[in-house]
């Protein structure tokens, strides 16, 4: 018999097969090839598209996609004919992803010295040494204080081509949003008219690093950030998420956030783990686990886009996203994408803790609890929660924590454009 075998190259030999045995071999040939082949073509690839949504995604979901309110819960996914657990209206048409050109004079740099542990100052003076060595104008301010952080942005010169680069995490990114917003708001006000996206840079300096991995970088990239991205800047427009949150005063206040918000659950988790002095993930884990195992339900309305889709219903979690992971690794909403005009919202309930868990498990391996029919799925461009508790509920949004009684989430897609 006859046997192909693939060589480099991709070119087809023939050569005589006698025997099982060498047959098996050379299949195991075969294989070995076309993995250093793959391998090969993986090292080689461009720089991914930020937030791209995984191909195992685009199969699993197919021809998912119709709007909330014609969603039909129970719909059979079209490959693997597995109930879906809840509306999903997949969208994968960035609108907002539009690049350019945006030169710049001058890099002032906040970093965050105590982010990640010390990790924000150490790659924070990675990037210097570059910038010293491509000869690039810079100011670096050391902080980790929301008024220096506050006092610096104020005297950045936008106009005069200063780009902002922020060496931190995810709680860094969002003490200089809300700082940015306050400043867009004040310049919009004074001018009379509409102020241009501030440049940010973002260099992944914290733990998490959700923002930074939803639009493409990562810790390995750091090493050669200015030769990539900064001699020859790009800049792309990018959503950022708007809180408008009813304290317990009856108070309304606008917060800014770059990944997500959540409201009962995550604020009670976040609170639990920053008491726990254990390592980042597995405190997050640990403060979880306690969580599903109090039992404690909040009873909630949910409306999307003007529509009611939960009338004072029981809620064991819920999360709204701007991004695909959160918490380092924990795909609540994994089809999120970060410049499509809309937020992802996940809603679990059971009154079983270990299914709460199994969800929970499977959120964080793969984001194939969407899936589950403790899950639902919602996407829109505003996106209200009303509590029914008789307190006022915890709420956490990018680590920070809040009580509120009622929150309203929209998107910003003018608020800053991100160098990518």
């Amino acid at each position: 018999m006859q046997s192909e075998v693939l060589t480099p190259g991709n070119k087809v030999q023939k050569s005589e097969v006698h025997d099982e045995h060498v047959n098996l071999d050379l299949k195991k040939q075969n294989q070995q090839q076309l993995h250093s082949q793959e391998s090969q073509k993986n090292n080689n690839s461009t720089h991914p598209e930020p937030n791209q949504i995984t191909q195992k995604y685009e199969n699993l979901l197919g021809e998912i996609a119709f709007q909330v309110q014609d969603a039909v819960i129970g719909t059979s996914c079209c490959c693997c004919k597995k109930k879906v657990g809840a509306p999903v209206f997949p969208s994968f048409q960035n609108k907002l992803d539009e690049v350019r050109s945006r030169p710049f004079k001058r890099v002032q740099m906040l970093i965050n010295p105590t982010s990640g542990g010390g990790n924000g100052k150490k790659i924070g003076n990675n990037v210097i040494k570059q910038l010293t060595k491509h000869k690039i104008p810079f100011v670096a301010n050391y902080s980790a204080s929301i008024l220096n952080f506050y006092d610096f942005v104020e005297t950045f010169d936008f106009e005069g081509e200063d780009l902002l680069m922020v060496c931190g995490g995810d709680g860094s990114i969002f003490m200089t949003l809300n700082i940015l917003a306050k400043r867009q708001a004040i310049e919009k006000k004074l001018n009379e008219k509409p102020v241009k996206p501030y440049p940010l840079a973002v260099v992944p300096g914290g733990t998490g690093n959700d923002f930074c991995s939803s639009i493409g970088f990562n810790h390995i990239q750091v090493s050669n950030y200015v030769e990539k991205y900064l001699l020859e800047p790009k800049v792309r427009k990018v959503d950022i998420g708007r809180c408008r949150l009813k304290d317990e005063n009856g108070n309304w206040k606008n917060y800014y956030f770059s990944c997500q918000g959540g409201v009962g659950f995550a604020g009670r988790v976040d609170q639990r783990a920053k008491k726990l002095g254990i390592f980042f993930r597995l405190k997050y884990k640990v403060a979880a686990f306690l969580e599903v195992a109090s039992a404690k339900t909040d009873i909630m309305t949910v409306i999307i886009d003007g529509k009611t889709v939960l009338d004072k219903g029981k809620v064991k979690f819920i999360e709204v996203n701007n991004v695909p992971r959160t918490g380092g690794g924990f795909r609540a909403c994994p089809i999120a994408q970060v410049n499509d005009g809309i937020l992802d919202l996940i809603l679990m309930y059971s009154d079983k803790t270990s299914r709460m868990i199994n969800v929970l498990q499977a959120a964080e391996k793969d984001g194939l609890h969407i899936y589950e029919k403790e899950c639902q799925y919602y996407r829109g461009k505003e996106i209200r929660i009303i509590s029914h508790e008789k307190d006022p509920i915890d709420m956490e949004i990018d680590g920070e924590d809040f009580k509120c009684t009622e929150v309203i989430f929209d998107v910003d897609s003018e608020l800053v454009e991100v160098v990518y």
